[in-house]
This record gives structure tokens, C-alpha cells and sequence, in this order.
């Protein structure tokens, strides 16, 4: 491969390569990505703690150029405790990649161009169409729609932008961290939509667990864009139990997590320590009916990159 790091005219910032150059590069690693799945993923052939060998070799060979990212190593490093905080998914969201050197932003930028990234921003797509759909389906009465685990909301924002008048949603937005909760009040502020939301500081798990305190109205729509990839079975079940009894009638439930296929799956457990719980259909459709669904899911659609699926399950009664 040709040195990738050549640089462009003096007049660009010097940390840019020639596109052409980048293409390959990015090729490379992707492949080694890809490559990586196949002999580390859940159809290895080696023995876990032989996978486990290997994992760590491949972080201690791409570890060095991560923490030289800005996007890619706020996940390594967790600053707020997880992986996906709610500036962490801003970041990709923002997609303009950062980092130490020549060679930091090189690396930020190909990591916001693999899968889990570009699924990231497509989902806030997904669901900033799914909001609207509610609000149209609802009018003329307004909407009440929920976010579990909120983070930066950019797509009730999205959301916000399309529909012909803001009184026509009411949103709660729910999330243990007072900072992802302090960085939407701000938006909040500078569109002049605090009458149309409400925010919510709780612990996710508290509020299905027992000791919660909010207590829901009715809603006509629930979702949840990047939590339940975190929670064990037992506890994403007590989840759906609680959408089931703050829906209303007819109400709908968008649950999102990442499916198996994903190729970069053991690039995030390995080198980035983004440990997430990967779900397939069949997963989704026995948990729906564990809990007080007691049905499999509705429909499940993914956003176009094909690894973050959304499943759906309706409230009886509408």
C-alpha cells in the first residue's frame, strides 16, 4: 500500500491526506475489520479464551492510534461511565473527525465511517420519521412521545423541524446524566421548545426496578435508540414491562439494538471496550413475549446499514 499519509497542498491543514490515498487506507483497515469478525465473532473456530489471546493483541497493536482520535477515544476512555454518552453520540452525529497530529484525525475519520457509526447517524433518521408519523397519525390531538435514555435527542429535534406546529408533540426526555440532560435544555432554549418538553433526570433502571419516581401519562409512543443494547434479557424485559403499562391504547414501542451481523462487533469489544449486548429477530420476538406484551413483536425494520434493528410491539386496545 502507498504511504497514505500524502500530504495535500500546503494551503490545506496538514494533517489531511489525498483522498485517493484515504480510500485506501480505509479499505484496508475495513477489510482487516471484516477479517477480524470472521475469526473473533460467534463463528470462530478457536476457543474463547484463544479469541480472548487474540482480541488483546489486535488492542495493543491499534490502541495507540485510537487514543490519538477524538471521537473514538471518548469511547475507549468512558469519561461518563459508558461507552455511548450523550456526547460521544454527538460527536458521530457531527461526523467531523478530530485528533492529535497527522495521524488522529485520519483514524477519527475512519472510525466514524465504519458500520456502528454510520448506524448511529441513519437511526436518528429512523427515528425522527417515526416521531413524525406519530404526531400525524395523533392530529389534531397532540402527540406524547418518550425517550428512554435520551442522550443528546437531536432527533426529537429533527422531528420538531418537520411537523407543521410544535404543539402537536408533547416529549419527555428521560436520562441518568445531568449533562446530556443540560445540553438539550439548551437547545430547548434556543428553539423555544421548552412548553413542548419535558426532561426527565432518573435512573433507568430504578424507574422499572421499583423505587422510580416518574410516572408516565399515557403515551403514544416509546422508544428507546441505544440503552437496551447495554441490558441483560431480564432486565430489557422489566423495561418492556413498563412501556407496556405507560402506553396508551394503540400505543406503539420502538425498541433499537444492534444485531450480530455486525462485522465491526469485535473492533468494539476488543480494542474499544464498547461491550454491547447483539440481539437477531428471533432474540427480539422471545423477549416481547416474556414480557406483558405476551406477543412477539409487530414488525422490525433496521436502518440502511443493516445492523441496528428497531422492533416494534402495539398496545391492545386501540
Amino acid at each position: 500500500m502507498r504511504p497514505f499519509l500524502d500530504l495535500l497542498p500546503g494551503e490545506v491543514a496538514d494533517w489531511m491526506v489525498r483522498e485517493a490515498g484515504y480510500r485506501e487506507f480505509a479499505a484496508t483497515a475495513l477489510g482487516l475489520m471484516q477479517a477480524s469478525h470472521d475469526l473473533l465473532g460467534p463463528g470462530s473456530p478457536l476457543h474463547e479464551a484463544q479469541r480472548a489471546q487474540l482480541g488483546a493483541r489486535v488492542q495493543r497493536e491499534i490502541l495507540p492510534f485510537v487514543l490519538a482520535t477524538e471521537t473514538a477515544e471518548r469511547f475507549y476512555s468512558k469519561p461518563r461511565g459508558y461507552a455511548g454518552d450523550f456526547l460521544a453520540i454527538d460527536m458521530i452525529y457531527a461526523n467531523q473527525p478530530r485528533g492529535a497530529g497527522r495521524i488522529g484525525p485520519l483514524v477519527d475519520r475512519l472510525f466514524l465511517d465504519t458500520p456502528p457509526a454510520r448506524a448511529v447517524r441513519n437511526r436518528r433518521a429512523l427515528l425522527a420519521a417515526e416521531i413524525v408519523a406519530t404526531v400525524r397519525a395523533k392530529a389534531p390531538e397532540p402527540a406524547r412521545v418518550t425517550c428512554l435514555a435520551s442522550g443528546p435527542a437531536r432527533e426529537v429535534f429533527d422531528a420538531f423541524a418537520a411537523i407543521e406546529a410544535p404543539e402537536g408533540l408533547f416529549a419527555t426526555l428521560l436520562d441518568i446524566d445531568p449533562q446530556a440532560l443540560a445540553l438539550v435544555e439548551q437547545e430547548l432554549d434556543r428553539q423555544r421548545l421548552g412548553p413542548q418538553v419535558t426532561l426527565v433526570h432518573e435512573n433507568l433502571i430504578a424507574l422499572f426496578l421499583g423505587p422510580g419516581k416518574t410516572v408516565l401519562e399515557p403515551q403514544d409512543l416509546i422508544y428507546s435508540i441505544g440503552v437496551t443494547d447495554y441490558l441483560p434479557d431480564r432486565l430489557l424485559v422489566k423495561l418492556l414491562d413498563f412501556c407496556a403499562r405507560s402506553l396508551a391504547p394503540g400505543g406503539r414501542v420502538l425498541i433499537g439494538n444492534f444485531h450480530p451481523r455486525n462485522a465491526a462487533r469485535e473492533f468494539m469489544d476488543h480494542v474499544l471496550e464498547w461491550n454491547l449486548i447483539h440481539r437477531t429477530e428471533a432474540d427480539m420476538d422471545r423477549l416481547f413475549a416474556a414480557s406483558e406484551f405476551r406477543r412477539p413483536c409487530r414488525r422490525i425494520v433496521f436502518e440502511a446499514e443493516g445492523i441496528d434493528l428497531f422492533a416494534e410491539c402495539v398496545k391492545e386496545g386501540g
